[in-house]
């Protein structure tokens, strides 16, 4: 297994409920991309987040409070809007609609679309918000997608 294909397994292994698993394919993984994708922020972080991820669906809620602060910072570094994006996934997972609200807010008012949000999972506790509709909205109309 390629440590990417290690980390969307990971990801999959928490959707479908195995999220114990899913720690110790994505910690694997994590360990080859730190090594051999250093310079790509985005890839990092994603994979810290995806680690959080499954650590907070673990019950481990201590580990993916760090490992979602630790990716948050590091998608930071690419960019402010990239570090945004971070803090709503984590938001939307955590529950939380008014930092959820706050970080579409941000995106918002930067035209920032990204065509992820569209399928992601992690983001249905706030597909109803009307500043996601917008959002979404404009990544459709960016990628000419239909609905």
């Amino acid at each position: 297994v390629t440590a990417i294909t290690g980390q969307m397994l990971g990801f999959a292994l928490t959707l479908a409920g195995e999220p114990g698993r899913a720690v110790t394919l994505t910690e694997s993984s994590l360990e080859v991309l730190d090594r051999r994708l250093a310079d790509n922020l985005w890839v990092r972080s994603l994979v810290r987040w995806e680690l959080g991820y499954a650590h907070m669906n673990s019950g481990n809620e201590q580990a993916a409070d760090s490992l979602f602060r630790h990716a948050a910072e590091i998608a930071s570094q690419a960019s402010e809007l990239s570090g945004a994006f971070v803090q709503l996934r984590t938001a939307a997972a955590l529950g939380d609609r008014e930092a959820a609200a706050r970080h579409l807010g941000f995106l918002n008012e930067r035209d920032y679309v990204e065509v992820t949000m569209l399928r992601d999972p992690v983001l249905d506790p706030i597909r109803d918000h009307p500043l996601y509709q917008s959002l979404a909205e404009a990544t459709r109309e960016a990628f000419r997608l239909d609905r």
